[in-house]
C-alpha cells in the first residue's frame, strides 16, 4: 500500500482562517493507497473537525455533507492529521470532497479534487 501525503496549512485572514493545500489535484494511481493530510496549524485554533473530517461524492463538484463514493473511506483523524484509504480499483476520475476544519468555535473547509487515474 503506498501512502500519498498532502499538507493543509491553516493560517490567520482578517479575523478567521485561511486554508491551502500544496497538491491540488491529488492524482491516485491505481491500487491501495493512504491518502494523508497534515495540517500546519499556524493559528493556534485551527485542527480537523473530527466528528466529519470529510465528505466527498463522485464527480468535480464539492459536496455539502455524506460520504457518497465506495472507494474512499476514512481510516483516522485526530486534530492534526487524517487519513484517509482509497481503493482505486475502478479508475472512476474525480472525485470531489470537502475538508472540514474548526478554527476556534467557527467551522472552516476546504474543497480540492482527488483524481483516481
Amino acid at each position: 500500500m503506498a501512502r500519498i501525503d498532502a499538507t493543509v496549512t491553516a493560517t490567520n485572514s482578517g479575523g478567521g482562517v485561511a486554508l491551502a493545500i500544496d497538491t491540488n489535484p491529488i492524482h491516485v494511481p491505481p491500487g491501495q493507497h493512504d491518502i494523508v493530510f497534515q495540517l500546519d496549524d499556524q493559528t493556534g485554533q485551527t485542527r480537523f473537525d473530527s466528528g466529519d473530517p470529510i465528505f466527498y461524492a463522485h464527480g468535480n463538484a464539492c459536496p455539502s455533507g455524506g460520504k457518497a463514493c465506495e472507494e474512499l473511506s476514512v481510516k483516522s483523524c485526530t486534530d492534526t492529521v487524517l487519513t484517509l484509504g482509497d481503493n482505486n480499483s475502478n479508475s472512476i476520475g474525480s472525485i470531489g470532497y470537502q475538508l472540514n476544519f474548526r478554527y476556534g468555535k467557527q467551522k472552516a473547509q476546504l474543497d480540492p479534487i482527488i483524481i483516481n487515474s
